[in-house]
Parts: C-alpha cells; sequence; structure tokens
C-alpha cells in the first residue's frame, strides 16, 4: 500500500493489517461480522461503532442525544457555540 513509516515497530505492526491469515478479534457482538488482526482494532470498532446505540451523552442546551463525548462535543461546537475555552492565567 506504499504507506511510509518511520519506526520498524510500526510498520511491522500495519504489515499485520494486510496479512490474509485468520482473524484472531472477532466483534462477537449480534449481527455483526467483522473480525480483526489487532486487539487494538477491536477495541477501535467497539468504541467507534456503538452497536447497543445507547444515547447517553446528552446536550444541556436541547435535549440532544449521541453515544459518544466526541460527538456531543461537536454538536456543542456548531450548534451552540461552544464549549469555550477561557484563559485563567490573569493577564489582558
Amino acid at each position: 500500500c506504499s504507506k511510509p513509516y518511520g519506526r520498524k515497530h510500526d510498520m511491522k505492526r500495519h504489515l499485520r493489517t494486510h496479512d490474509s491469515g485468520p482473524k484472531q478479534y472477532p466483534c462477537g457482538r449480534d449481527g455483526c461480522d467483522q473480525d480483526f488482526h489487532q486487539k487494538v482494532a477491536l477495541l477501535t470498532h467497539w468504541r467507534i461503532v456503538k452497536h447497543d446505540n445507547i444515547r447517553d451523552q446528552v446536550c444541556k442546551s436541547c435535549d440532544a442525544a449521541f453515544s459518544d463525548k466526541s460527538a456531543l462535543s461537536r454538536h456543542e461546537r456548531s450548534k451552540h457555540g461552544g464549549p469555550k475555552l477561557v484563559c485563567v492565567c490573569g493577564t489582558e
């Protein structure tokens, strides 16, 4: 795939994604047939996909609900202009 890497370890880890052998980490959730070569890829899949679709991150301004904090933060920035970052250094 010609993807460059600066460290040999990172290149070896990436090469495993091209491995045609059996994938050792199945998702295991009902209705999902994805398998992964690396445990970190499975954990990332679980964090992002949210098979249970629980939307427990709720916007305090409009009650919109999201499955993860990053989606809630994007919503708050785009719809409500926040959250705002405020400097507390004491200088003006």
